[in-house]
């Protein structure tokens, strides 16, 4: 009793001299269950969240493959769009210095070689965007063009000067889509047991009394 009312003491003091009182109360807004699976060079992730009374209100898993040549690093994954009625794409997202876009560089998908350009626009990227280039592929496309041909993600300047070269590796798909689903059925497990497993989410807001 003797801390009670040292507490009103000084919340009543703080009242007086200021003329209000502030605390901060978190409210619980949800919950995430998160898993991550590495394996050799590809990487898997998948979530399920849900709402604070346990709801399911998102999911989500994708796939990861990288490789570098010096200064350019590439992630290779999978973009699902089928919930929006568009065919699995082969995503290539690049990475290179401010420097190169000074040069007027841009990067090409190519196929059968290296040293062969690219003639369909949708495999040439020249805008630069947050020190990223993008290329987009149908996944179905990207397989057919794999069985004939070695893959290449080719950085070039302005004159056509190769730069950087990685060759993709076609077989990460598989390996990369194995990550995943074992990262989604580790989610899945979690889920099963939401308050012992998953991660709470919670919203701090400012309670002031005046």
């Amino acid at each position: 009793m003797r801390e009670v009312g040292r507490l009103i003491i000084v919340a009543t003091i703080a009242l007086s001299e200021f003329g209000c009182a502030s605390f901060t109360r978190d409210r619980l807004t949800g919950w995430n269950c998160v898993s991550d699976v590495a394996a050799g060079d590809v990487e898997g992730s998948a979530f399920y969240s849900f709402d604070r009374t346990g709801r399911p209100s998102s999911d989500g898993m994708d796939w990861q493959w990288r490789a570098t040549d010096r200064d350019l690093h590439i992630t290779m994954s999978t973009l699902d769009r089928e919930p929006f009625g568009i065919p699995p794409t082969i995503t290539l997202v690049v990475d290179l210095p401010r420097e190169f876009f000074r040069r007027r560089g841009r990067v090409e998908f190519r196929t059968g070689g290296a040293d062969r350009p690219q003639a369909d626009p949708r495999f040439v990227d020249r805008r630069y965007r947050q020190l990223q280039y993008n290329i987009n592929i149908p996944a179905s496309e990207f397989r057919k063009l794999a069985e004939s041909g070695p893959l290449y993600l080719v950085a070039v300047d302005r004159s056509d000067a190769i730069l950087r070269t990685v060759q993709l590796d076609p077989d990460a798909i598989a390996r990369g889509e194995a990550v995943m689903h074992s990262a989604q059925s580790q989610a899945a497990a979690m889920a099963s047991k939401l308050r012992e497993r998953c991660t709470p989410e919670y919203e701090s807001r400012d309670i002031v009394i005046a």
